[in-house]
């Protein structure tokens, strides 16, 4: 079940052409109800609201990939920086952040890294 809402989020991640920096938002809809959440990230900050979701509560996962010169994606290792849970309807500001930075999020539980972002 897990799987199937990441692939869900995933598949319907939008990017924003009319503002800097990166937005996304993704929507699911499965047995247990309707969630949604949305992120923007721009110059070393980050605002995530967790705007609806069927569990109660939005889990994210803020981390950078570490890659050896010349390596293959597949070798690349994930550097959390950091994590948290935000309650249906909370949002969170976030500073610091680093230019790299991937975002994952899911409503079932706390994403691992990097394997959430496939």
């Amino acid at each position: 079940m897990r799987d199937l809402t990441v692939a869900v989020l995933l598949s319907l991640v939008l990017l924003a052409c009319n503002r800097a920096g990166t937005t996304i938002q993704s929507t699911s809809s499965d047995e247990g109800g309707q969630s949604a959440s949305w992120a923007h990230i721009d110059n070393g900050a980050g605002r995530f609201e967790c705007r609806k979701s069927a569990t109660g509560s939005c889990h994210y996962l803020l981390y950078v990939q570490q890659c050896a010169p010349d390596a293959p994606l597949a070798g690349c290792s994930a550097r959390v920086i950091r994590s948290f849970t935000l309650a249906a309807g909370q949002s969170r500001d976030v500073s610091g952040l680093p230019a790299q930075v991937r975002l994952c999020q899911d409503h079932h539980a706390m994403p691992v890294a990097p394997d959430c972002a496939h």
